[in-house]
């Protein structure tokens, strides 16, 4: 969904976007858009956390975050934080974005 979406974004949507002529309408757009899929990354970001900590629940696999050899888990972990912080915490006002695409 993820990689998806920002696929669909940079090869699609904003293409599309640019041969708009107004800076209002290219918002506007982009928005619409955006609006739509936000509601989906969010929703599969979230199950995706879920069922990650369940399999570590589960697994019986906590301890596992404190062994030097699985720092992996981490790097999983921050990825995926990272991730979710932009469809879920990052609001972007993209009407100081209005400038020429």
């Amino acid at each position: 969904m993820w990689i998806g979406g920002v696929a669909m974004v940079t090869t699609v949507l904003l293409p599309s976007v640019r041969s708009m002529k107004t800076p209002e309408e290219r918002v506007a757009s982009f928005e619409t858009v955006e609006r739509r899929f936000a509601w989906q990354a969010r929703g599969t970001t979230l199950l995706t956390a879920l069922t990650g900590l369940y399999m570590v629940h589960a697994m019986q696999a906590w301890g596992w975050y404190f062994e030097p050899t699985r720092w992996y888990l981490h790097a999983l972990c921050s990825q995926g934080a990272s991730n979710s912080s932009v469809p879920g915490v990052i609001g972007l006002d993209l009407a100081s974005y209005a400038s020429p695409i």
